[in-house]
């Protein structure tokens, strides 16, 4: 294969044999799961004197043995969820979301989780799955006579920190969702500051807003400051020196009082069911309502329902109105630029994320209307607006592309030549992905 010179076919059939090949790993990884399954079910491991089938498939196979303990926990699970075995048989998912099925699916739930694979990439599915982990936990530890195995224990959070030998320090945190979020937050600002100096009394630089005087569109954020000439350093050693300006600044002020208010704000994103503890109402009624269902910090992690619920209790809570398709705010404007509230509101809706199919960034994020303000007539209201990154948002805008949003609240991107962008393509399942290619010589 990798004699052939692949520099000469067209681009369109590389980009098929990929995908065709992709389809048929995964229908070869099924089988082969199957056939480990069986090994396992029946104690063929146990002649080698290894203590696991994990430790055999490891040492017979010559793969990493954290890979092999997943191969043969998938390999278990397969053998109960029929749908999920025969779609991934067909190479119409990827081991990748099987991976992910066989961590929430049971017999019950098997065609619903399948539903959930063809209809979101890898990384949704994830967050989904994570999600429901979390409302079942939830549900069960209401429940003290609860005897269900599958809960999830809680995250196992340590910090750890030593002196070297070469007199440098070693720190390794590993925190919960909220915690984590936290310190990313504050090593966020203090990176920034580091490039910032404040601006003396009564004087105003070049091209800095004096305060009070905000311009069209832009939110207030306090007094003017001047950022210095551009830090060429690397960026780890940047954070580096933000995560000591905040113990400086720490060791300086001491600890806040426990009736301050906090300096910052984290937004976390939550339906009202889970904030009320309604898991039960979200479990039973299917994916469609699992789907709706959300706990999360905006551009972060998911978080247990009862962190949020947690947080509910002694913090200011900002209501976030959304109508039955999950649209906030669905209120009309004549102008083009959304308020403020629209953009926070369209911000929550999509969680903070870029919406181009297969983007997942979180920073430098546009609001771009679906039918445009103008051509188009589309009106500046949530259900027409979407966030973008600035790179597929100018992709877009140059390239002619347009995007229509479907029930579920995806986007899909429309080429010029007819072509489609969809958030989650099915993978292509013909056995031989170069049987085409070899028909298209022959004719």
């Amino acid at each position: 294969m990798f004699d052939e010179n692949l520099d000469g076919v067209p681009l369109p059939d590389l980009e098929e044999k990929v995908c065709g090949w992709a389809g048929r790993l995964s229908a070869t990884t099924c089988r082969w799961l199957g056939l480990l399954a069986a090994f396992d079910r029946r104690g063929g491991w146990t002649v080698s004197g290894l203590t696991s089938c994990a430790h055999w498939l490891s040492w017979r196979c010559g793969i990493g043995l954290r890979a092999c303990y997943e191969y043969v926990r998938v390999a278990r699970a397969l053998t109960a969820l029929p749908h999920i075995t025969g779609a991934f048989s067909h190479g119409e998912i990827s081991y990748s979301k099987v991976r992910v099925l066989t961590t929430v699916a049971t017999p019950d739930t098997d065609a619903a989780w399948l539903h959930e694979a063809r209809h979101h990439c890898a990384r949704t599915l994830t967050r989904r799955a994570r999600l429901h982990r979390h409302l079942h936990h939830d549900q069960t530890t209401t429940h003290p006579d609860s005897t269900d195995s599958t809960r999830d224990d809680p995250v196992p959070v340590r910090c750890t920190s030593r002196w070297n030998d070469d007199g440098t320090f070693s720190l390794t945190l590993r925190l919960d969702p909220l915690r984590g979020a936290t310190v990313a937050r504050a090593l966020e600002l203090a990176e920034t500051t580091l490039t910032q100096t404040a601006t003396p009394p009564g004087i105003t630089p070049p091209g800095i807003t004096p305060p009070g005087i905000t311009p069209p569109g832009i939110e207030d954020t306090g007094p003017a400051r001047e950022t210095t000439p551009g830090d060429e350093r690397p960026a780890a050693e940047k954070k580096a020196d933000a995560f000591a300006a905040i113990a400086t600044s720490f060791l300086t002020h001491g600890a806040p009082r426990l009736a301050d208010p906090t300096p910052y704000s984290l937004t976390v994103l939550i339906d009202l069911d889970t904030l009320l503890g309604k898991t039960a109402r979200i479990l039973n009624a299917g994916t469609t309502s699992l789907a709706r269902s959300v706990c999360e910090l905006a551009g972060g992690p998911i978080l247990p329902p009862g962190v949020a619920r947690r947080l509910a209790c002694d913090s200011a809570i900002r209501t976030l109105i959304n109508d039955p398709n999950g649209n906030p705010l669905a209120l009309g404007r004549n102008r083009r630029n959304p308020t403020s509230k629209v953009r926070k509101a369209v911000y929550a809706r999509d969680r903070g994320t870029c919406q181009y199919p297969g983007c997942h960034h979180t920073r430098w994020l546009h609001i771009h209307h679906i039918k445009e303000w103008e051509a188009d007539h589309g009106k500046t209201e949530p259900k027409n607006l979407t966030l973008l990154c600035s790179h597929h948002h100018k992709h877009l805008h140059d390239n002619h592309l347009t995007v229509t949003r479907n029930t579920r609240g995806q986007l899909t991107v429309h080429h010029p030549d007819s072509a489609t962008h969809h958030p989650a393509p099915t993978t292509n399942t013909r056995t031989n992905p170069d049987d085409r290619q070899a028909n298209h010589h022959n004719t």
